[in-house]
């Protein structure tokens, strides 16, 4: 398996790499325009990385930070993980945190996923919990 949809869009923030690029059928694209926006957010290129927890080849978090504002970037392997995640890395005030997470069903059909808005600050922690297979990615803009 190719992992689900939610962890395919974490490997634009897992992975360091200045070029990157979306494969698969435009069309389909343009029935996610939600998930595409998401997606042409991402830098790639960063001024801060930070590895929040990892296990190798078993799962990692990374957050990065890019022109005030932070993506957070979440891959597991075949089992399913949870975390509660402090958001110390933030800065000082809010953020609009758009989150987009396995849904329930990630585990049978890879391309069910939520995205969600929420604001968050420094002081907050976000609960993960990742499918078999998963991701989660969050993009904090600064308000």
């Amino acid at each position: 398996s190719n992992g689900t949809r939610t962890n395919q869009l974490a490997m634009y923030v897992v992975y360091e790499s200045p070029v990157q690029f979306f494969s698969g059928n435009p069309s389909q694209g343009m029935q996610e325009p939600e998930f595409m926006r998401l997606l042409g957010s991402i830098p790639t290129v960063w001024d801060t990385t930070v590895v929040v927890d990892a296990s190798i080849a078993k799962y990692i978090i990374t957050a990065r930070q890019k022109d005030g504002n932070w993506y957070l970037g979440a891959m597991t392997d075949t089992a399913a993980r949870s975390f509660n995640i402090p958001l110390g890395f933030l800065g000082q005030g809010e953020y609009t945190a758009t989150i987009c997470e396995d849904g329930v069903n990630a585990d049978r059909y890879a391309s069910d996923y939520i995205i969600t808005d929420r604001i968050v600050t420094s002081k907050d922690s976000l609960p993960l919990k990742l499918q078999p297979g998963g991701g989660y990615v969050v993009r904090f803009l600064k308000k």
